[in-house]
């Protein structure tokens, strides 16, 4: 069975086209009245007007065909089965929605964590570091608050009284 293609339909101009609305009377007043003052001047609108009269009338003596109950059954079913192929194509592609956006969400809540971990562990090395760096002054800070003067400690550290105490062994 072979499907339609557009390449092989005949096109119908805007002239056609209106004059099929004209015979179908689906113009409004403007437009028809447009269409007889036209067809009252161009004899080949004219002859245009008369060929498709005239295939309207040759339609109008086919005989009618009145569909037999067994295709309005079978069309009511291919109706129905393509409606429900529809249904669960677009349930699927919900489902399917669902998952990706749990995906998603999964996946921005993990790096969120991620990155959350990584910013909270370099703030508290850091931190860390910091007190490890001034740990000799914190144990001894009771014995540096008694000294009045901080050129005493300055000189003190110049003579080297403060490198054994200093050094982390790093």
């Amino acid at each position: 069975m072979s499907t339609p293609n557009n390449d092989n339909l005949v096109p119908v101009d805007d002239a056609e086209q209106q004059l099929v609305a004209y015979l179908d009377g689906e113009l409004t007043d403007d437009d028809r009245i447009a269409v007889e003052a036209r067809l009252a001047d161009d004899f080949d609108y004219r002859q245009r007007l008369q060929r498709l009269e005239r295939a309207w009338d040759m339609l109008d003596t086919l005989p009618r065909v009145e569909a037999s109950e067994s295709f309005v059954h079978t069309t009511v079913e291919m109706i129905s089965v393509a409606a429900s192929q529809e249904l669960e194509t677009i349930q699927d592609q919900q489902q399917s929605r669902k998952w990706r956006v749990l995906a998603i969400t999964l996946a921005a809540s993990l790096v969120a964590a991620v990155a959350g971990f990584g910013w909270i562990s370099y703030s508290a090395s850091s931190e860390n570091q910091q007190l490890l760096t001034e740990l000799p002054l914190i144990e001894n800070m009771d014995k540096y608050q008694k000294v009045d003067e901080v050129e005493f400690l300055e000189q003190l550290r110049n003579e080297g009284l403060f490198v054994s105490e200093v050094d982390d062994g790093a």
